[in-house]
This record gives C-alpha cells, sequence and structure tokens, in this order.
C-alpha cells in the first residue's frame, strides 16, 4: 500500500554522528551513500570487514552499517574483532544489514554483539531510525553537535501512489519509497544505479550459471546472495527473488529445480539490460 515518506532532509544538522556503511556490492554502498546524503550525512565506505576494523581504528564512528557476507572478512568477524578491540564507551553502533531472512539470523547476529538489524533493500525509514537510536559519541560528531544552529523542519515525500506496471523489470514506486523521494525524482535516478549494477552483475551471472551447472553450492550461494542484494538495491524485484530462491537450495543443498530458475534469472537480467538500453 501506498504512503508518504517523511524524508528529513536536516536530520544530520540536529543529529550529527559520524557513519561508516560496510557493503562488498557497490550498487549497495551508492544507494545507502545517497538516502544518507538526502539527510545531511557525508558517510565513509569500507567493502569488506578488514577495512572496516582498520577505518574505525584509524577514525573512529558513531554508527556502522556492517554487511554479514564479504569477502576477507564478514561482518560478524568484524563486529567482534572491534568489540574486542574498543571499550564500551569508544565503540560504534553497529547495525546488521543483510539480505538473508533465514530463522534466527537477527538473533545470531544480536548474540555476536551488534546492536540491530536492517534487512535488505534497505528502506529510508529504517535508516532513520538507526540513526536516531545512536548517540553522538566521537568527537566529530560532538564538534557538530555543539555547532549546530536551527533545523527547518522535516518534508513530507509523497510516493505518488503510482505503480511502476507488471510489464516493468523494475518496480519504480519501490525504488522512490526505499529512497524517500517522489517517483518522478526516482525514474530519474534509477538508470544510474541500473547501469552501474548491470556491469557489477554480469559476471555473478556468470558465476550463478558455472555453479548451477557444476553442482557448487558454496558458489551458488555467494553469486546468488550478491545478485539478490543488489538487484533488490535497484528494486529490480523478480530478478531478486528468483536469486533469492536459488540462494535458498544452495544453503539447503538441494538444487532440484535449479536450471529452471537459473533459466529465469538470465532472462530477467537480459529484461532489465533491454529497459535500460531503450531509455
Amino acid at each position: 500500500m501506498s504512503q508518504n515518506i517523511v524524508f528529513d532532509a536536516d536530520l544530520a544538522k540536529r543529529h550529527p554522528i559520524n557513519i561508516l556503511l560496510v557493503d562488498d556490492n557497490a550498487i549497495n554502498l551508492k544507494v545507502a551513500s545517497r538516502m544518507l546524503l538526502r539527510m545531511g550525512y557525508e558517510v565513509d565506505q569500507a567493502e569488506n570487514g578488514l577495512q572496516a576494523v582498520e577505518a574505525q581504528t584509524r577514525t573512529g564512528y558513531d554508527l556502522i552499517f556492517m554487511d554479514i557476507q564479504m569477502p576477507e572478512m564478514d561482518g560478524v568477524t568484524a563486529t567482534k574483532t572491534i568489540i574486542k578491540n574498543f571499550a564500551p564507551e569508544d565503540r560504534p553502533r553497529i547495525v546488521a544489514v543483510t539480505a538473508h531472512a533465514m530463522k534466527g539470523d537477527r538473533e545470531r547476529y544480536l548474540e555476536a554483539g551488534m546492536d540491530g538489524y536492517i534487512s535488505k533493500p534497505v528502506r529510508v525509514e529504517k535508516l532513520i531510525a538507526a540513526i536516531q537510536e545512536t548517540p553522538c559519541k566521537t568527537p566529530v560528531a560532538m564538534a557538530a553537535l555543539a555547532g549546530a544552529g536551527e533545523a527547518s523542519a522535516p518534508v513530507a515525500a509523497d510516493d505518488g501512489g503510482s505503480a511502476s506496471g507488471g510489464a516493468l523489470p523494475v518496480d519504480i514506486a519501490m525504488f522512490g519509497e526505499m529512497l524517500g523521494m517522489e517517483p518522478e525524482d526516482a525514474e530519474e535516478m534509477l538508470p544510474e544505479l541500473v547501469e552501474l549494477f548491470l556491469d557489477d552483475s554480469a559476471e555473478q551471472l556468470d558465476s550463478i550459471e558455472t555453479a548451477v551447472n557444476g553442482s557448487d553450492l558454496d558458489l551458488l550461494r555467494n553469486a546468488a546472495h550478491k545478485m539478490k542484494g543488489g538487484a533488490a538495491s535497484v528494486a529490480a524485484v523478480p530478478l531478486s527473488e528468483v536469486c533469492g530462491k536459488l540462494e535458498k537450495m544452495a544453503i539447503e543443498g538441494a538444487l532440484d529445480g535449479a536450471q529452471e530458475h537459473l533459466a529465469h534469472a538470465k532472462a530477467e537480467f537480459s529484461r532489465l539490460q533491454d529497459w535500460f538500453n531503450s531509455l
């Protein structure tokens, strides 16, 4: 159901915090960065857990949005390392961000020391809630808070209630809701991110095909997971859903029907390419 989203363009002025985004998917980083920039936050980025630990050591953050499944060091390991290396009063609030929807995942992340959980595709209201729950502790944030003036009132961004149309490979209205912008603005911004997704995901689709043909469960799980998350971030819902089915098959170790899902994924990827090329 459509709804109006309250988008607070001056949140960073009233609640200044130092934020780090951690994700190995360039699409996810760009989308989340755009959301936060629209609230006034200029954020740092890291592509894996090892970089996140190094960034925390070097800079220090109030809030880290931490992806889970990443190369070199995953999000859970990075979180445990940060907790080990920093005193409670010095460590950041860490929020898990993942496309996994497995039962018990949220509890597992909290037991690892994370402070919250957001599922992908990330929506602007979830980011706002995580920000508002994070105290300003770093010197950068405290200095900004001390110098903050009067902030203007939040503005409402109407999603317009328009549907993207069942024939499209992307849901433009959903993309607008995710970023807290009106459909016409979302439609203008979306092609840039779809182009980045297409460039970044062709190799992942090849990996999925190799994994299905070779019954390589680990490769299939990792490639399908990454492609699922990237597709969700650009509201390519059908592609994200079929990649999710392939990921689930890999986790469960049962590949019956995987060839059909692979064909569906390739068809949806092709539809997305055709849509982009037609713009």
